[in-house]
């Protein structure tokens, strides 16, 4: 999968893989440039125009790799996740690094190392894949995933998918990496496959939404969308919130964007897979041809993420004392916006379109 992110008016999309006709054949093969379109043109399938940037000698070509944007500096990062590709001659895991990319704002852009693969911090830490990711408010997080053969050379060796535990943030000024608990998405603080949203409108510093996925206990069992997780990086506090409306199946692998309203809400679209792809456990097992990818949703879901203040009721206002009673960390409750009333709360709306 490729990662795209918006900065100005152009669409970048990072790493991933691509299969195109050539002659009679198939050509399945890893992304080795980056991508960009301008938004700011009208398109359809058939006559979008693709900028080609290239990439020097050294820069990680992965494939489930992240994009995170510093909006106040306009600079990407990427390099901390994602694996190896499985497609065309299956490159070894790059060493991990950091890397930033500066939009020029015309589509195109340089990048550049930030973070060297010799630099010691990488002692204690790995790169994961499958993990929640998502960047804002000038920080990146990186929520669980796995180390496998694909994610590092150091991990070339292993037999299986194993589990990381714990949520990793990503400090965009300082250039330094911070370990936060995940116990409040999870009694072990893991999962992966599904998505991470960064939501600017609430909280002093936004908000970002954890949903679907897998915990990893079941090959075949996904999370639900009953519940959201939300995550607040100013207190590194996790909360739990309830969806209503026409909820999703649970899913991984899906897509996922959001906009801001001009009604003080903000609205995510998302759309993918039901059921996992199956990808081969070892190097030596893996094939040429694109993985499966399941059955895809035949529709639309939209997640309505709003504010609203209404008077407590009689149970609520009985059971005030209980309430603010403080909620330890590793249990998560619902969000209050701070700077709104205190009666107000984020209220999550799943709806299909």
């Amino acid at each position: 999968m490729s990662s795209p992110a918006v900065a100005g008016n152009y669409l970048y999309i990072e790493g991933g893989e691509i299969s195109y006709i050539l002659g009679d054949s198939v050509v399945n093969q890893y992304a080795s440039n980056t991508l960009s379109i301008d938004l700011s043109q009208d398109w359809v399938n058939s006559s979008v125009v693709f900028n080609s940037i290239t990439k020097p000698a050294g820069a990680p070509l992965l494939s489930d790799s992240s994009l995170w944007y510093d909006q106040d500096n306009d600079i990407f990062y990427s390099g901390f996740t994602g694996r190896s590709s499985l497609f065309g001659d299956q490159p070894d895991p790059p060493p991990i690094s950091v890397w930033s990319f500066k939009p020029d704002g015309a589509g195109g852009g340089s990048w550049k190392v930030d973070i060297s693969p010799d630099d010691p911090k990488w002692s204690r830490r790995t790169r994961t894949d499958w993990g929640y990711t998502a960047s804002g408010g000038g920080s990146a997080l990186v929520l669980g995933g796995v180390l496998n053969p694909w994610t590092t050379p150091a991990s070339m060796n292993v037999k299986e998918d194993v589990l990381v535990p714990g949520l990793i943030e990503f400090n965009m000024t300082k250039k330094g990496f911070y370990n936060s608990s995940a116990t409040g998405f999870n009694a072990k603080g893991v999962g992966g496959r599904g998505a991470m949203h960064y939501v600017p409108s609430f909280g002093p510093n936004g908000l970002f939404l954890v949903m679907g996925g897998t915990d990893f206990s079941d090959p075949d069992q996904n999370i639900a969308f009953d519940n959201i997780w939300v995550y607040e990086t100013l207190e590194n506090r996790w909360y739990n919130q309830t969806a209503t409306g026409s909820l999703p199946a649970g899913r991984r692998n899906f897509c996922l964007a959001g906009i801001a309203s001009t009604n003080e809400t903000y609205e995510i679209s998302l759309r993918g897979l039901r059921r996992p792809p199956r990808f081969p456990t070892t190097k030596s097992s893996s094939s040429l041809s694109p993985p499966s990818t399941g059955s895809a949703s035949p529709t639309y879901h939209s997640i309505l993420v709003t504010a609203t203040a209404a008077t407590p009721s009689a149970a609520a206002k009985s059971s005030q004392s209980a309430a603010s009673t403080p909620t330890p960390r590793s249990q998560p409750d619902t969000f209050n916006p701070r700077g709104r009333a205190r009666s107000t709360r984020l209220e999550i709306l799943s709806r299909r379109d």
